[in-house]
């Protein structure tokens, strides 16, 4: 309302308007006749009712018409990446951390006199924990144990061989179900040595580049790994083979 406009029941003036809108007062307009508006007003004592205004005293606006900025910006490159449709089999979230257990065979080979020498040691475990920065990288930690035991030989001679070793991996999630995967490693390799009743125990650094695959779901899979390294020791270095089966446990999902 652009004054006091005065509210009648039809489209005149009449001795006594149902009301008077002050001005600023909105109404809802209803329809037209000539140079009169039927409006829909909210009456303080009887609720919403219906009347009739002059058009001089009425200010009419359409929201749709209203001003606006109408003018084309281009796209921001944050916009722009949002807007981009998923790609289909793409895992767009990774987990923070994955923990895996499992069993572990090792073969040690060491070369004598242009011979290779190696054992086979079926007994053994694995433990890793890695800590993914990305949905491609991720910091390792990784251990294991091996057990040479001679049971019922004459003379006894068992090894024990634990490893304590990190490194980085590097993930493909192509995929949420398969998970391949590669590693490198490097850490501390202890071996203790029993034979006839004494013990010798060796410290040792060790590598081992690996790679494996890990398949199931976002909370638990399984995972297939297998590596090649080496162990620097005195007097002989050895090459070791491992192959690892196991479970693996993801945690916190981004």
């Amino acid at each position: 309302m652009i004054a006091n406009a005065p509210i009648y029941i039809g489209a005149q003036v009449s001795p006594t308007p149902l009301r008077v809108a002050a001005p600023g007062t909105v109404l809802k307009v209803l329809g037209q006749q000539e140079d009169w508006l039927q409006v829909e007003f909210n009456d303080p004592q009887f609720g919403p009712r219906v009347g009739w205004v002059q058009r001089s005293l009425v200010q009419v606006r359409s929201p749709e018409l209203e001003p606006m900025d109408l003018s084309v910006r281009e796209a921001t490159p944050v916009a722009a990446a949002k807007q981009l449709p998923p790609i289909p089999g793409r895992q767009a979230s990774f987990p923070r951390s994955e923990t895996s257990i499992g069993w572990a065979f090792a073969r040690t080979s060491y070369g004598i006199l242009g011979i290779d020498v190696g054992e086979n040691i079926p007994l053994g475990w694995n433990s890793s924990t890695a800590w993914n920065v990305t949905p491609w990288f991720g910091i390792v930690a990784d251990f294991g144990g091996h057990y040479h035991l001679s049971v019922g030989s004459d003379p006894e001679y068992d090894v024990y061989t634990h490893t304590f070793s990190g490194g980085v991996r590097f993930a493909l999630r192509n995929s949420s179900v398969v998970v391949p995967y590669g590693q490198f490693l490097v850490g501390y390799v202890r071996s203790d040595e029993r034979y006839s009743g004494s013990y010798e125990g060796y410290n040792n650094i060790g590598i081992l580049p690996s790679g494996g695959v890990d398949v199931g779901g976002p909370k638990v899979a399984a995972r297939v790994e297998v590596g090649w390294g080496k162990v620097f020791s005195e007097p002989l270095s050895s090459t070791e083979f491992r192959l690892v089966a196991g479970v693996v446990i993801r945690y916190g999902w981004r």
